[in-house]
């Protein structure tokens, strides 16, 4: 059972690590919110096969479990449209590493106060290496041609909001992934996170600074949709590891995926990283394998 907690892990890291920046390359082009909705509401309908998974009891089961969808969905949305954001202004690798350290900080507290999942001095030493680590990670000087590095604290700041609101939704789809058919859990919250999307940029779309929904062509909702399904890979594997794991560590080890976002923003967007910061990302990592060794 360890085994395969360890092996769905992985699959998610992958799945994440590769779609999230090729989801990028459109955010860059477009803005977070319009690639958030189509996105997601794509899932509506290339999701709908694992509702076959299910028994229709599971189906109906979720209708008991609305005020945890609600709150997973919105602020899953808040994250991923934060983090899309972020990316206008900040390396992916770089958005990569502040959000999972913050992540992993407000991802042990909620597991502590409602999973019971109790934390030892020494990991909590452990998590604090991580954090600061990513913090000296944000502060090293990269390659930014492409970003717009007159607003850096912008983008600072929206994937600190992503990485926060990332924490209590990820924690609201464990809950959901504990009491509900894995299979359910992720369609709904992934398909969620496209209709608070969607709600909100109706309302808010043109006011406030919120953009409007941007018209695209039916090939660039079919190549998202495409690379979206990555996103549906790491969540399902993300939601049979945390149902049949802890938690805790299941969001450390997810950390990985900043080596992924690395090479991927390499290859992607050419962002080299010096030797300083590799050495800081080979904390963050040896830290969160001790992290599991000792859990």
């Amino acid at each position: 059972m360890e085994n395969l907690f360890f092996i769905l892990i992985l699959f998610s890291v992958l799945a994440y690590g590769i779609g999230l920046p090729l989801l990028t390359v459109y955010a860059r082009k477009l803005d977070g919110l319009t690639i958030t909705v189509y996105s997601n509401l794509s899932f509506i309908i290339t999701m709908f096969p694992l509702l076959f998974f299910a028994e229709m009891s599971e189906i109906l089961e979720i209708l008991n479990h609305l005020p945890m969808l609600l709150l997973a969905s919105i602020s899953g949305f808040i994250a991923v449209a934060s983090l899309f954001s972020a990316n206008k202004y900040l390396p992916v690798g770089l958005n990569g590493g502040i959000k999972q350290g913050i992540y992993i900080i407000f991802a042990f507290i909620l597991s502590y106060l409602f999973f019971n999942e109790k934390t030892t001095p020494i990991e909590f030493l452990i998590i604090f290496v991580i954090l600061i680590s990513t913090i000296l990670l944000s502060f090293m000087k990269m390659d930014l041609k492409h970003l717009d590095i007159q607003h850096m604290n912008k983008g600072i700041t929206y994937v600190i909001v992503s990485g926060v609101f990332q924490a209590l939704s990820y924690f609201s789809f464990a809950s959901l992934s504990r009491n509900l058919s894995p299979f359910v859990a992720t369609y709904f919250w992934e398909a969620g996170i496209g209709v608070a999307a969607l709600m909100f940029i109706l309302i808010f779309g043109g006011h406030f600074g919120v953009p409007k929904l941007k018209r695209i062509s039916n090939n660039q909702i079919l190549k998202i949709s495409i690379v979206s399904t990555l996103a549906i890979i790491g969540t399902l594997c993300y939601s049979f590891a945390i149902k049949i794991g802890n938690f805790a560590i299941a969001t450390s080890l997810l950390t990985t995926t900043i080596v992924v976002y690395t090479i991927a923003g390499y290859i992607l967007f050419k962002e080299k990283l010096n030797i300083k910061q590799i050495t800081l990302m080979s904390i963050i990592i040896i830290s969160v394998m001790v992290l599991k060794l000792i859990s």
